[in-house]
């Protein structure tokens, strides 16, 4: 009988944690080989809990029955993280059988933003609690927040919870002795006995759906102890400006904003970290001036005195263009030299851009921006920047968004290559959007790819557009240089299908007089095309604009087509330009974007776009954790749920029409017999 040598907790431990980093499914079957191994599971399984709170009575139920749970593994030691979410956010599908499996298999968690039934789960922890609170990698490994979407408005009354209801929760979290974190998903504000209770525990509280009260009304004992808290780590905030706080009544000015920015300057003494999403609509008219807040308005207290803030991490989510005024606020009221994490997810003017690039950053890290370009030839936006990109200091995070492709991303990747860990580069084709050719709407892919190669050695993560081109070499070329960046672990590609240069005689500036009288040159040809493609497609794109061809449509389909066997081949492509010194690939993302757009004036007709939407599959390969030698990953696809209701409902069974019909048969012969959406196959890459 063969002799089992004990190994070291030092060593369990470790692969323990990588595991629940991976599928926390193995952790479960880890702690099944032995009560050593079991015991050590329990610190990762019972790290993190989730309470979703629906009512008074069941939320004491729910707190009971995960005390016992805990008194009977001995697992209080090892709770660090809690998540209170609720009231109000149950789904009616399947209420019976969510129940169940909250209450018997708590291991069970599902990808979703809000909670799907009421209950109390184990949910997969990780080193540090924050790693969950980025509403921008919404990366589904963690249920630890609401979309900030859903948080705007006034609060209803079934929002309101009395304080008592919560005091079965406030006992419980007295009881856990290394409670660190604790987040906030409530719909309600948050209760004083919580409060009370995390003050003795001194952990960090992240409130995900903070809400700015009535600033015309004095602010209650309770938001004034809540804002002035030192527990008081991390705030999410939406607002939408309409007539809640006006600086006067009939007018367009709001302060929530303000409110917030008062928070971090001085108030709130350890808060390290804002996420505002600024909805659009009712913003002030170009020109207006709003008077100056006048403050919080309180009574029998006095609020801290102004001081400059120390956020490590700010995120300023809006959804119209960020000024400069807005800019210069944010720094007057906290120290932009200590601050680690800046996310900027609208577009902001040259000025802001400009006022960025002068600022200390010495201590940043992370930086997210989105540009906007206008149409004209001369953008200030462009170079302001680019100017920003080399002003700061080498990056280990970069996310860039929008019209991205004109920068100056050679003396960008040179400038962070060093230090660059995770890249993001995610362009857009905006229709306000000045190119002098057609070429200007995509990445330079190929120059950029050998630059990131040459100049980020350390590159873990990359987010990265390219064109497919029916498989061509260019394209598999492409593949192969991304597979030799040496340190990638995760990528996530984007297949582009458009093709703007069909239409590009529309996009180019000067053709308005053609608008008028429809005279246009006729569409490209191309040397593949036999008779059947040379043929002008009947319908327009562009009302009375120019046409394209029966082989463009065809092409369309083709580069938009990926099923699971173009899935993997394209993975493959991928490993053959990888050395076996090199880190290997544990996830691999496809999504296919742009499939029959030839423009960016009008959306994809409804004939193309039913086509589109079948052929455009999105697929995850994440490598197998059980797997030690080969590159074996596992497929899956990433069911949209638009698509997965045309699938099944009764328009996916309805027939194509004509011009469209005859385009789809000429590619896919098959089709002519049997639903036409199980008639169809990608087409290989090519063999060069």
């Amino acid at each position: 009988m063969a002799s089992y040598t004990p190994l070291p907790v030092d060593v369990l431990l470790p692969i323990c944690r990588h595991l629940a980093e991976i599928n926390i499914t193995s952790v479960v079957a880890f702690a099944l080989v032995c009560k050593e191994w079991e015991a050590i599971a329990r610190t990762v399984l019972h790290r993190s809990i989730s309470f979703v709170a629906t009512s008074r009575t069941r939320l004491a139920y729910d707190v009971n029955e995960c005390r016992l749970r805990l008194q009977r593994t001995a697992s209080s030691k090892h709770v660090r993280c809690l998540e209170i979410a609720g009231p109000g956010f149950v789904h009616k599908r399947g209420s019976i059988l969510q129940q169940r499996l909250t209450l018997y298999r708590p291991y069970e968690v599902e990808n979703h933003a809000s909670h799907p039934a009421p209950g109390w789960r184990f949910v997969p922890g990780y080193n540090d609690c924050s790693e969950t609170l980025d509403e921008i990698r919404s990366d589904g490994r963690h249920p630890f927040s609401l979309y900030l979407e859903n948080r705007t408005g006034q609060v209803k009354v079934w929002e309101m919870v009395p304080d008592s209801s919560w005091q079965p929760l406030a006992s419980f979290i007295a009881q856990l002795p290394v409670l660190s974190d604790v987040v906030y998903n409530c719909a309600s504000a948050v209760p004083p006995c919580i409060l009370a209770a995390l003050h003795q525990h001194r952990c960090r509280l992240h409130v995900n759906t903070f809400r700015v009260p009535d600033l015309h009304k004095t602010l209650s004992a309770d938001f004034v102890q809540l804002i002035t808290s030192p527990c008081l780590y991390s705030i999410r905030a939406a607002y939408l400006p309409t007539d809640s706080n006006l600086a006067v009544p009939g007018t367009e000015g709001y302060y929530d904003e303000e409110a917030l920015m008062r928070l971090v300057a001085g108030l709130s003494i350890k808060l390290k970290k804002m996420t505002i999403l600024r909805k659009a609509g009712g913003a002030i008219p170009v020109g207006t001036q709003k008077p100056p807040w006048i403050g919080f308005k309180v009574s029998g207290t006095r609020l801290p005195a102004f001081k400059r803030g120390s956020l490590q991490e700010l995120a300023l989510l809006h959804q119209d263009v960020i000024s400069v005024e807005n800019i210069e606020a944010w720094s007057a009221h906290t120290d932009f030299q200590v601050l680690v994490v800046l996310k900027i997810s609208a577009p902001m003017s040259a000025d802001a851009l400009d006022f960025i690039a002068k600022i200390d950053l010495s201590s940043l890290t992370t930086l997210r921006v989105v540009i906007h370009r206008d149409n004209t030839s001369i953008d200030n936006t462009i170079k302001a920047t680019s100017d920003l990109l080399l002003a700061v200091q080498p990056l280990s995070e970069l996310r860039l968004e929008q019209s991205i492709q004109t920068l100056a991303f050679g003396q960008i990747i040179k400038h962070h290559g060093s230090m660059l860990q995770n890249l993001s580069l995610l362009p857009s084709k905006e229709y306000t959007a000045y190119h002098e050719s057609w070429s200007g709407y995509y990445l330079p892919t190929s120059t950029m790819l050998q630059e990131l190669r040459e100049c980020c050695p350390q590159l873990e993560y990359l987010a990265i557009s390219i064109r497919r081109s029916r498989g061509s070499s260019a394209e598999v070329q492409a593949y192969r240089t991304l597979g030799s960046l040496p340190k990638l672990r995760h990528l996530a590609l984007t297949l582009d299908a458009s093709d703007y240069s069909v239409l590009w005689s529309f996009e180019a500036i000067n053709n308005d007089n053609r608008s008028m009288t429809g005279s246009w040159p006729p569409p490209p040809d191309d040397s593949s095309f036999n008779d059947f493609d040379q043929q002008i497609y009947p319908e327009t794109f562009i009302y009375n604009g120019p046409r394209v061809r029966n082989g463009h449509i065809r092409d369309a389909f083709i580069n938009c087509a990926i099923d699971e066997w173009l899935a993997r081949a394209i993975f493959d492509e991928i490993l053959a330009g990888r050395q076996s010194s090199q880190a290997r690939l544990q996830c691999v993302q496809l999504q296919v974007m742009g499939g029959g757009e030839f423009t960016s004036q009008v959306a994809v007709r409804q004939s193309l776009a039913t086509v589109v939407d079948e052929l455009s599959r999105s697929w995850t390969m994440t490598r197998d954790c059980r797997d030690d030698g080969e590159d074996k990953m596992m497929v899956r696809e990433v069911e949209r749920h638009h698509s997965s209701q045309m699938r099944s409902g009764p328009w996916g069974h309805r027939e194509l029409e004509e011009p469209v019909m005859s385009i789809f048969r000429r590619v896919w012969p098959s089709s002519r017999e049997g639903n036409w959406r199980r008639k169809w196959h990608s087409y290989p890459l090519s063999s060069t």
